[in-house]
């Protein structure tokens, strides 16, 4: 009878511990397991819910307001009008997260009124936009009209960026077309409202900056993920109108963030996100809440490197 010689089992396990070698290089650079990563990251982001500050605060363009104030889009006065309404409480900082590229050319006479309220106003942000023409895939920086963009204390980006499945994790602090020149508008109102409370304001060195260049004009850096508090209507909210018509306890937006935005269904920008159940997108003026939250707190979650 013959017998079958057995192979050297050291070698077979450094060839087979190569192969896997290989196989996970493969993995990662094909980025095989980036849904998998993915999906963990989600379930962990639903399990870690947390309270948010006190010191953040949503105004609402809600369904209400709609109904009380009248069809979108309003007449800038009306945001003159809140800013006017807000200007006793004191509060640290307020940004604005609806567009004002365009002018209104039925009645300019608001655009005056809104840009006369924000000069009386103080720590005002106002939105600009980095879109992306679909036709040639040209870059823009669409900015609030000259008048505002004057009369406002400043500028900041509300730009999302969303993952290859549609998702909403991560932003950049910095972004813009030929340099990174605008802020991310959250990071531009918490350094307002450090400032005007404590008399610095937090430089973000923490962060680290990694420099991307998407294409010839568009530049952005330092990405931070975003660890969402919670699912939509996490954060305190009050509806628009009732500012406006002051149904609200004094003291309410006193040394509060306030961000003033759309969370109506089909007005604003309403994006997917981990925390988002049943199919529930959450408006674009709740992620940048987080965004605030995240900075305001100091959370730095950071992908692992490649490498590892």
């Amino acid at each position: 009878m013959q017998r079958t010689t057995l192979g050297n089992p050291l070698a077979e396990r450094v060839v087979l511990a190569f192969l896997l070698a290989c196989l996970t290089l493969i993995a990662v650079h094909q980025d095989w397991l980036w849904r998998l990563d993915r999906v963990i990251y989600d379930s962990q982001l639903r399990i870690w819910t947390r309270s948010v500050p006190d010191e953040i605060i949503i105004i609402a363009i809600d369904e209400e307001s709609l109904e009380q104030i009248g069809r979108w889009p309003w007449p800038r006065s009306i945001h003159g009008q809140l800013l006017d309404r807000l200007a006793g409480e004191n509060p640290l900082a307020r940004a604005f997260d609806v567009l004002l590229s365009e002018p209104d050319l039925n009645q300019p006479e608001n655009d005056v009124r809104f840009a006369a309220a924000l000069a009386r106003s103080h720590n005002v942000f106002l939105p600009v936009a980095i879109e992306q023409t679909r036709q040639r895939g040209f870059f823009s920086e669409s900015l609030p009209i000259p008048e505002l963009t004057i009369a406002a204390t400043g500028l900041g980006h509300i730009h999302i960026e969303l993952d290859k499945d549609g998702m909403a994790r991560h932003t950049y602090l910095n972004e813009g077309l030929g340099t990174a020149r605008w802020e991310n508008i959250n990071l531009a109102l918490l350094r307002a409202g450090e400032s005007k409370r404590s008399g610095t304001a937090n430089d973000y060195r923490t962060y680290s900056p990694g420099t991307e260049k998407i294409s010839a004009d568009w530049v952005r850096n330092t990405p931070i993920m975003i660890p969402y508090a919670g699912p939509p209507g996490h954060f305190r909210r009050i509806s628009y109108h009732q500012v406006i018509s002051g149904d609200f306890t004094p003291g309410t937006f006193r040394d509060k963030y306030v961000l003033i935005g759309a969370t109506a269904v089909g007005l604003g920008d309403a994006l997917p996100t981990p925390v988002s159940g049943n199919n529930e997108p959450m408006s674009g003026v709740e992620i940048n809440a987080n965004i605030l939250d995240t900075l305001y707190r100091g959370i730095d979650l950071k992908p692992v490197e490649r490498i590892w």
